[in-house]
């Protein structure tokens, strides 16, 4: 937005007001005014004020020119969602609405096929020094994959951060025009991918896809329950059951309830919403997606009327949903470091008072963080009922939240294969902190483990880390740079990570070039006073490519009754710094 425009003889002044503190947007963005006036007049001094207004009543500073985001889900595959979602936008479009489309189903890519965009490439522009994808367009829809990136037949390997960082990527760093509406096509089930949208996005309203088949009921019900989790709270908009029944072409007035009956009218009323359509089973339907040409961009179609009719239905629900609900909100790495000295005295009561605070811990933050990561040491210092409560504490993680063990291990091979079966296998850890100063050796072990993450000890937060991590070789390079540069010819980015402190902020850049297309575990934000402004202006790559921690500063918020609210209080202050800063 410009405001303040003056023009006096040869002065031009004006105020730009950006909703994010981007140093390279705010110097490009300043640039290229200036440039775009000499051009027109040459003669001029132009005076340019940017100011920063990211207030907490703008809902959505990602994608501000997207007025409605809705995810459309289902609780297992097979039931036809993608070819809901495809149908959805075209008949959208139809209507004269602007439409994009994310495939963010990243293992398994149909979208490219049905829309009759394969094989195509998305062209890449620079914009304000910024390298920007151009979603591709197809029936008057804007549509970005994963397909349009890798080839047909080529394996998409991804997990954890890695798969949120993709579909970030989809929205971050697509040039998305002005829409009325953004569909969101997921994969089924809960996982990485639909925390990630919701911590990423206000998420308008989620349409789910269903079956009338029983078992696919069932796990609907779960993925829905993702979507009205305590703030994540993203509304039900509408339940659509796909291959309600069978009809041949040649017995058009026929119906043959093949998987039977009922099971999108259950699933909305245990959502308390409206079934907007029932798809039957039709050839043309699936020709259609075959062949790149959905029954909704066919005139002839007997379909297309029964697609629009499920769009306008949409829109109705969307019209309730703005008059009933306040705006949605984005929903950070969670430490667990947990100090049996520090916990409130009313839990001491409790037979297992760290696991009681570490459960309310979990409660008050898991819909606002994308990990938890307790300090193995806090639980070894208790012993035997330390080892429970950590296991305790495991179990009650929810299974689409990445967890961390802080163990700092290393030692010779045969002592760090045990370390890794312990953390890997007998508590189930998705990822341990190591340290890599005995070698290969003591770093092999754990990067033997499938679909495990290894995070090697880099620069540390800890004041005393200069005392060795900074001392210099012949060469001039510090041992944390040979650190960080040898330990790559031993993992890669897929089950590879660092820690990088959040109290070096003036390396990060330099280490960001050492290790582009590694995460970054970084602790040091709160309570050891780390800079988070300067951590994501310096070290964040092309998929944020940083998992930001913090456990003192917030689990220890509060101490009294209401030290939970507190937590969250906190929690969400965080959150919200860094999804300003993610913006």
């Amino acid at each position: 937005m410009v405001e303040d425009f003056k023009l006096e003889g040869d002065n031009i002044s004006f105020s730009i007001v950006l909703k994010s503190n981007d140093a390279d947007l705010k110097s490009s963005l300043n640039f290229a005014c200036m440039e775009e006036i000499a051009k027109v007049y040459p003669q001029a001094n132009v005076h340019i004020h940017l100011k920063i207004n990211a207030t907490d009543d703008d809902a959505n500073t990602v994608l501000p020119q997207v007025k409605n985001i809705i995810a459309i889900a289902s609780g297992k595959g097979g039931v036809g969602k993608s070819t809901i979602s495809v149908n959805l936008a075209v008949s959208l479009a139809n209507l004269g609405y602007k439409v994009g489309l994310i495939d963010a189903d990243l293992y398994g890519p149909s979208i490219p096929t049905m829309m009759g965009l394969t094989g195509q490439r998305p062209k890449v522009e620079l914009l304000y020094g910024k390298h920007k994808i151009i979603p591709l367009q197809a029936h008057g829809v804007h549509v970005i994959s994963v397909g349009f990136i890798v080839e047909p037949e080529q394996a998409v390997v991804l997990r954890g951060p890695r798969l949120g960082g993709l579909l970030r990527q989809f929205i971050q760093d697509c040039l998305w025009p002005d829409l009325d509406y953004l569909l969101i096509d997921l994969p089924p089930g809960t996982g990485d991918i639909q925390l990630t949208l919701v911590q990423t996005v206000p998420v308008t309203g989620a349409l789910m896809v269903t079956t009338p088949q029983e078992v696919a009921v069932i796990d609907a019900v779960k993925a829905m329950n993702m979507f009205l989790l305590t703030n994540v709270n993203v509304p039900i908009l509408g339940v659509v059951e796909n291959m309600s029944w069978f009809t041949p072409a040649e017995l058009p007035e026929n119906k043959y309830y093949i998987f039977g009956k009922g099971g999108g009218r259950k699933l909305a009323s245990i959502s308390n919403t409206e079934m907007v359509a029932q798809i039957p089973i039709i050839q043309s339907v699936r020709e259609g997606g075959d062949a790149g040409v959905p029954v909704s961009a066919q005139s002839n179609s007997a379909l297309k009327p029964l697609f629009e009719e499920m769009a306008q239905n949409v829109l109705k629900q969307l019209a309730v949903r703005h008059d009933l609900y306040e705006p949605t909100r984005i929903v950070k790495v969670q430490g667990l470091d947990t100090d049996s000295t520090k916990i409130p005295h009313h839990l001491l009561a409790y037979q297992d008072p760290v696991f009681e605070f570490n459960k309310a811990v979990i409660d008050a933050t898991k819909d606002l963080c994308v990990a938890y990561k307790p300090n193995l040491a806090f639980y070894e210092s208790l012993g035997p009922k330390g080892w429970k409560s950590l296991e305790k504490t495991l179990e009650y993680i929810p299974e689409n939240i990445f967890s961390i063990a802080d163990a700092k291990r290393g030692d010779i091979g045969n002592t760090s294969k045990m370390y890794a079966k312990t953390f890997f296998e007998y508590l189930n850890f998705d990822a341990v902190t190591v340290a890599p100063y005995m070698g290969r050796d003591s770093i092999t072990p754990f990067l033997e483990f499938d679909d495990k993450w290894v995070i090697v000890l880099g620069l540390t937060s800890n004041e005393g880390s200069a005392d060795f991590q900074y001392l210099r070789d012949q060469d001039g390079r510090t041992l944390y740079e040979k650190v960080i540069t040898k330990t790559q010819e031993w993992g890669n980015p897929n089950n590879l990570m660092y820690v990088i402190g959040a109290t070096h902020p003036e390396t990060f850049a330099e280490i960001r070039a050492l290790a582009k297309d590694f995460f970054f575990l970084v602790p040091g934000v709160g309570a050891q006073g780390g800079d988070m402004n300067a951590v994501f202006k310096n070290g964040k790559n092309d998929d944020i490519g940083l998992l930001v921690n913090s456990s003192r500063d917030i689990i220890y918020a509060g101490n009294g009754l209401d030290f939970q609210e507190e937590i969250r209080r906190k929690a969400q202050q965080m959150q919200k710094s860094m999804s300003d800063l993610m913006a």
